[in-house]
């Protein structure tokens, strides 16, 4: 009797831990594909990021303002906005990252393969030509925003894919307004050396303005939240630590790009200032930006 007892113990015993292990399996699997979720917005967040970046380099080297460093800059963004594209399309198998197998997102990812070859014909011409610099940073000009809506498109149909429920929305939302006050910076930053190099008509000083208004409202809404646009308040004090130092660096520029945006001509100075700006921007932001990644994380139990 004592060992069929044994037996039927055991045999409960197997089955809870199928059972336990089957549940296990689950939720790793669920907290895999939310990593993963995760890496692929981030990715593009990357390439929107970089769209503008191109289009600054390229700017800055028609201004003649430190054309070497910038061509530099400009080469790395083509190999980089290339690597992530391809990875986003076509996985990578030396890190186990999967080609895109969703339809509807593998549409949007090639479309904006298609717009980013015409920026990126252009960049290559610039590279060539960098010391005559011309047309070129003019179909840069014109081809940079088309590639970077495309982006946002492809971020959408992944938003649409990705999330289930309302928590979901509120993360991935405010994760994509982190990663929008990157490309801000870059945009800010292009739309300023764009009007110093030639564009400077009333709806390209409005557009800088808009732009700088823009990053004021997305900075409030990362610090206090935004329930109308289902944006979260800064959870951590290291988050708001770093959104004040986001603050901080932003001050001094914004002054400087509003006078701009109102019909001043930069000088050489204002140049280095907004330059300077860009990089503690892009920094802190990036910094804030895996900060509330590693929260979201932490909270669905990454």
């Amino acid at each position: 009797m004592k060992q069929v007892w044994n037996m039927y113990f055991l045999r409960q015993m197997s089955v809870t831990a199928a059972v336990f292990l089957f549940a296990l399996s689950i939720v790793q699997d669920t907290h895999a594909n939310a990593s993963l979720e995760n890496q692929k917005i981030e990715i593009l967040n990357k390439l929107k990021m970089l769209t503008q970046s191109v289009a600054t380099s390229a700017c800055y080297i028609g201004s003649f303002y430190e054309a070497d460093r910038y061509s530099g800059k400009l080469s790395q963004s083509i190999d980089t906005f290339n690597a992530n594209l391809d990875k986003l399309i076509n996985g990578e198998e030396i890190t186990d990252f999967p080609k895109e197998d969703d339809p509807k997102i593998l549409a949007q990812l090639k479309k904006l393969d298609t717009n980013w070859k015409l920026l990126q014909f252009a960049s290559d011409i610039l590279l060539r030509t960098s010391k005559l610099p011309g047309l070129d940073v003019d179909i840069i000009a014109e081809f940079n925003m088309p590639t970077l809506e495309q982006a946002d498109r492809a971020i959408s149909a992944m938003e649409q894919q990705y999330t289930s429920t309302k928590s979901d929305q509120a993360n991935i939302r405010t994760l994509q307004l982190i990663g929008d006050q990157v490309v801000l910076v870059q945009k800010i930053t292009k739309e300023f050396c764009l009007i110093s190099y030639q564009y400077a008509s009333v709806k390209d000083r409005q557009r800088l303005r808009d732009a700088v208004r823009l990053f004021d409202q997305n900075l409030m809404d990362l610090t206090k939240g935004n329930s109308a646009e289902n944006i979260l308040s800064a959870p951590t004090k290291g988050i708001v630590k770093t959104l004040g130092r986001v603050s901080d660096n932003w001050e001094d520029p914004r002054e400087i790009l509003l006078k701009i945006a109102d019909g001043k001509h930069a000088t050489y100075d204002d140049f280095d200032e907004i330059t300077y700006m860009n990089k503690k921007l892009v920094k802190y932001n990036k910094i804030a930006q895996s900060q509330f990644l590693r929260y979201f994380q932490s909270q669905s139990g990454e």
